[in-house]
């Protein structure tokens, strides 16, 4: 997988790119454009993954996607979750150094990547205005967060 994500390039001149990176360092990476989706994750693997209430992502194409070059390959592991409730496995790719979480892959949507809100560099603007649109897995939701996050028609509280 990470062969895949290295071969991926941004077209030049792209003005909404977004950098990331892992907590230390070692990891960058860069987004071109916009998410396909912004949502929440309150499923029990989110959860522990995360080691919060719930996982902030943004779902884009795998071509949106690039590793910067200057990134150690040995700096980037996958761990293929088998315990998500949906029943299919998740690849979460987290930094071999400090452990930030990055952004998962699964077999079922191999042109797609979810990238971890939390490992973008957005400025305090953009961290607060950084609003979910949907949310998966409601019956889990924290009763604190209310009525907060995605609106009513994006929720899908049945899972």
């Amino acid at each position: 997988m990470t062969s895949e994500l290295s071969n991926t390039s941004l077209s030049s001149g792209n003005s909404g790119q977004t950098d990331g990176s892992c907590l230390c360092g070692a990891v960058k990476f860069s987004i071109s454009g916009p998410p396909l989706m912004k949502l929440l994750c309150h499923c029990v693997s989110c959860k522990k993954i995360s080691g919060s209430l719930f996982q902030a992502n943004n779902f884009y194409s795998i071509s949106q996607l690039t590793i910067s070059p200057l990134t150690d390959p040995n700096a980037i592991k996958t761990y293929v979750d088998k315990s998500p409730e949906s029943g299919k496995g998740v690849h979460r790719t987290f930094c071999a150094v400090c452990g930030s979480r990055l952004w998962n892959t699964t077999p079922e949507h191999l042109g797609n990547v979810v990238v971890m809100v939390g490992s973008l560099n957005l400025n305090d603007e953009e961290w607060k205005k950084w609003t979910p649109e949907r949310e998966f897995f409601c019956k889990r939701k924290g009763e604190w967060l209310g009525d907060g996050g995605a609106p009513e028609e994006g929720k899908t509280s049945e899972m």
